[in-house]
Formats: C-alpha cells, structure tokens, sequence
C-alpha cells in the first residue's frame, strides 16, 4: 500500500508541474526570444499611432480572425523604436480578444520612427 501511495504522490506531483508549465510557458516564454517569435508585421494592423512626450500608444488588431493576443515586446535601437507583437490561436482562451491598446512609456524624444517587427521581416508605421 505505501508503494502504492508513493506512485500516486509522484505521479500527482508531476502532473501538477506538467499543468502549470503548459499554460505559463507557452503564453509568456516567448518574450525571452525577442522579436523571433513574434508575428509577421504583414498580420497585424495598427490603426492608430499616437505618440506623446512621454508615451507611445498603438492600437490595431490582427488580420486573423481566430487568434487573441497575448502581449508585446520592445526596444529602441539606432533611434528606432521597434516593437513586435505576439498572438496566439490555442492559449488566449482566457481572452480572445484580437484587438491590442497598448501604451508604451517611452517618450517622444527617444526614437525617429516605430517599426513592427516580427521574425526577418518589419514594417515602418510611423516617422517623424
């Protein structure tokens, strides 16, 4: 019987670990990889800019209709403020919501242009 019961405990305990990796790791390990993971600029539609002195503010959705997003990343590079963005068609269940209102704090002064960037490929939506 404490075989028995030492299995059930084990298995248990690795099912739990497996559960909780499933969900986290998929939805927000991505973010560790840069702009390699995320979707190409060619699937994502921004339809407002809105740059302030000290916030940038995107909104837009995805050219997809089954997918939700599930977050951002970015940087500024060369006086080029780059951001790529992630969906996901299996873990936005929670939310599926295609459309993004994202609000950077970055301020006007720190970049020239904003690019969407995703994977080898990128896309210019806004110069000064």
């Amino acid at each position: 019987m404490k075989k028995n019961t030492k299995i059930i405990i084990i298995l248990s305990a690795a099912l739990l670990v497996i559960a909780l990796a499933a969900y986290p790791i998929p939805r927000y390990g991505w973010k560790l990889f840069g702009f390699s993971l995320c979707d190409s600029p060619s699937s994502v539609m921004v339809f407002d800019v809105d740059v302030s002195s000290d916030s940038v503010r995107l909104k837009g959705g995805t050219t997809s209709s089954a997918t939700a997003f599930v977050g951002y990343v970015y940087k500024i590079k060369d006086n080029t403020l780059y951001i790529g963005m992630k969906y996901n068609l299996l873990l936005g269940f929670t939310d599926r919501i295609g459309d993004f209102d994202i609000q950077i704090p970055i301020g006007s002064d720190s970049f020239e242009k904003i690019v969407i960037k995703g994977g080898s490929s990128e896309e210019v939506i806004f110069e000064k």
